[in-house]
């Protein structure tokens, strides 16, 4: 710190001695993908048409997990028609899912797609789960996994919603309390969704993660898991060759 002849305080910062940028012209010019040849495109469109085979033999509430995987894993915009058919229908036969509205997990991953989809879903949604302290209600069975959806679903609330406010807190502080009960992955998703919940990622910036946590699932669908590996690939070599433009 030196102080100058008028009294005003000068603090001398250090040299950073940053490396010499390396993104020279003929460095992008050098760079290549595989992935934009005509061949992994076709592949990628065989897997869409065998994936959207097996959406037409599934049921609409247990397309619910599917549609999350397809959002984290960057294939919203793939199967868009899909996803807004099978939403359409779930929202207009919820009163009569009385069942399903009894499952903590269920639920809160449903409040949640919907909102992120635009569906005006109330609140209310969580009535048989949820207290006025945004407690669990006695007698509600849940696990780590249905208290993690719960966290990840009370971000998506709006002005005047105080249960959900009252179960942002209660759901975090619950998920930071038992996380010595955790295996490895549900850990890791827990960690994820502590540091910053998906609502408020940039999706595509998540999506090799995403990759990669899916494919350690046990559950996890191959037709996708391929497409999802394709068409990130495809999508980063799509982006070189606008670098590469760009940079003329």
């Amino acid at each position: 710190m030196k102080i100058d002849e008028f009294g005003v305080a000068h603090e001398r910062r250090c040299c950073a001695s940053y490396k010499s940028n390396i993104w020279s012209y003929d460095f992008v010019q050098s760079l290549s993908s595989e992935f934009t040849a005509p061949s992994y495109k076709a592949r990628a469109e065989e897997l869409k048409e065998e994936f959207r085979q097996l959406w037409g033999q599934v049921s609409d509430f247990s397309k619910l997990h599917i549609i999350d995987s397809i959002s984290k894993l960057g294939l919203s915009y793939v199967f868009h028609k899909e996803i807004k058919e099978a939403l359409g229908g779930m929202i207009s036969c919820l009163d009569n899912a009385s069942g399903f509205r009894d499952d903590l997990q269920s639920t809160s991953l449903c409040f949640r797609l919907l909102r992120q989809h635009g569906y005006n879903i109330s609140q209310d949604l969580f009535i048989n789960l949820i207290d006025e302290m945004g407690f669990l209600k006695e007698g509600v069975h849940s696990n780590l996994t249905g208290v993690l959806e719960l966290f990840e679903a009370s971000h998506l609330a709006v002005h005047g919603e105080g249960l959900l406010v009252k179960a942002k807190a209660f759901s975090g502080q619950y998920l930071i309390n038992n996380r010595k009960n955790m295996d490895v992955d549900l850990g890791n998703r827990v960690a994820h969704a502590l540091e910053l919940p998906c609502h408020w990622r940039v999706t595509w910036f998540d999506v090799r993660q995403q990759i990669h946590a899916y494919e350690l699932k046990e559950d996890k669908n191959p037709i996708l898991l391929e497409l999802a590996k394709l068409n990130f690939n495809i999508c980063q070599g799509l982006h070189l060759q606008d670098l590469q433009e760009l940079s003329r």
